[in-house]
């Protein structure tokens, strides 16, 4: 099995340190198990990089005084020598950040656009230190247009990336669903019905 390799060195922005990572896109693309010279593989993997720059910052010393914002990820070039290459920074604290939970192979891989799409949010969601998570299905749906086939093949995606972290034990199989009616509805088990009426499913994290 081969591995991601990239050369990595440091900087500092202010009083913060960054990791400095280089790697070839071709390499990637291997390492995610996609095709490493298809043309549309290495534009939506550019695409991918450039959306982590949207990210939230990380808020820190907030108060009434002050506030520090932290960039995860404040610098990405993507340029082309004898192959296309990366440099990407990021935010040591978050790359060196150590958390107990594993997720399988299947989350550094996806099918299409809706299935990263779903698999980012859930991601985003999960990432919070605090136990109660929320997933935004609002949000998932909101920023794209799609048919209303793709968005049964989005819901689907939801599900199964539930069905997932419920199998390695790692969410409590209980939810809180805020429904588009500002109601809530507690559920033992989430359907595709549930996610058309729903706006977000609070969820708990297994310690």
């Amino acid at each position: 099995m081969k591995y991601l390799k990239g050369s990595s060195n440091s900087v500092l922005i202010g009083d913060r340190t960054y990791q400095t990572f280089e790697f070839q896109v071709n390499h990637f693309l291997e390492f995610i198990g996609k095709r490493k010279n298809n043309h549309y593989q290495i534009r939506k993997l550019v695409e991918f990089l450039e959306s982590l720059q949207d990210i939230k910052p990380i808020l820190e010393d907030f108060s009434t005084e002050s506030f520090r914002s932290i960039l995860i990820f404040p610098y990405l070039e993507v340029r082309k020598e004898k192959s296309w290459k990366v440099e990407l920074r990021i935010a040591e604290k978050v790359y060196f950040y150590r958390y107990p939970f594993y997720f399988p192979r299947d989350f550094l891989t996806y099918n299409d656009v809706y299935n990263l799409r779903a698999k980012i949010f859930f991601l985003l969601s999960f990432s919070t230190t605090e136990l109660s998570k929320e997933f935004q299905i609002q949000e998932v749906f909101d920023q794209v247009g799609i048919s209303r086939q793709k968005m049964t093949r989005l819901r689907k995606s939801i599900l199964i990336i539930f069905e997932d972290a419920l199998d390695l034990k790692l969410i409590e199989p209980r939810f809180t669903l805020l429904m588009k009616t500002n109601k809530t509805e507690e559920v033992d088990k989430l359907t595709s019905n549930l996610l058309v009426k729903a706006k977000s499913i609070r969820y708990t994290e297994i310690p």
